[in-house]
């Protein structure tokens, strides 16, 4: 997963379209792929989808149009909102508001990871999310990978949301 701050008022200026808010999306999108500025980018590996599961204890559905599991919890890797047309949130660029930064950046920071894990633990094994277990050399509980992106993330949210950005993620 990727993940890039954004200058909200750069944001919001393409967001703000006369023909409404898909044309800003679609103009959003446009500018993401050519030409907004990036102010800091942060990549995870393929611990998204055990993340999505260990915060919100739903298994994940990447083609449901409102992804599961509570507000902020969700929105910390699935949430937020897709700037491509269809349905799948892989693979498109996804935006969070500064308002949901601030809040996925807060309950990150409320979360005793070390108690989290140990709670969730059995559901990840037996949901068995993408790319979760490595055979001989353990799961990403085990082997650190996990908990390693979890701090990845905690951090690159507090950053963007005490300097009031926005944030767009990519699921790939």
């Amino acid at each position: 997963m990727s993940l890039d701050r954004h200058d909200w008022t750069e944001v919001h200026a393409l967001l703000d379209h006369p023909h409404g808010l898909r044309s800003g999306l679609r103009r959003l999108e446009d500018a993401w792929n050519e030409s907004l500025r990036e102010l800091e980018s942060a990549h995870t590996t393929r611990t998204w989808d055990a993340i999505h599961i260990l915060l919100t204890g739903c298994e994940n559905d990447k083609d449901a149009r409102v992804p599961l599991g509570p507000a902020p919890a969700r929105d910390v890797v699935m949430g937020g909102l897709v700037l491509s047309d269809g349905t799948s949130r892989l693979n498109v660029p996804i935006l969070l508001r500064p308002a949901e930064v601030r809040a996925v950046d807060a309950h990150l920071r409320g979360i005793d990871l070390d108690a989290l894990i140990r709670e969730r633990y059995p559901l990840l094994l037996e949901i068995g999310p993408y790319s979760f277990d490595f055979g001989d050399e353990g799961d990403m509980v085990t082997n650190g990978l996990l908990a390693a992106d979890f701090a990845v993330l905690r951090a690159f949210y507090a950053r963007a949301a005490a300097a009031g950005n926005a944030v767009i993620k990519f699921i790939f």
